[in-house]
């Protein structure tokens, strides 16, 4: 089910404010979709999201983490 509403699917990108569309886009990234599925994700490109994209990849690097994949894109 959320596959079907992040990946492919032009409804979040056509309808979802900034908020909303940049929680949708961590949701993909805490639960390992593939951000690249996701409809109009360079068009809805922010400030916002990428500082926090940031600060989530900043935390991952310090706990040791791997950055998920694409991530940098966004940032």
């Amino acid at each position: 089910m959320q596959s079907a509403i992040m990946l492919h699917n032009p409804y979040p990108a056509d309808y979802l404010d900034e908020p909303a569309w940049n929680q949708l886009i961590m949701k993909a990234f805490f639960t390992d979709k593939d951000v690249l599925q996701i409809t109009g994700l360079e068009e809805r490109k922010n400030a916002r999201l990428g500082q926090t994209l940031a600060d989530y990849a900043a935390e991952r690097r310090a706990a040791g983490r791997s950055l998920p994949p694409n991530i940098e894109k966004l940032m």
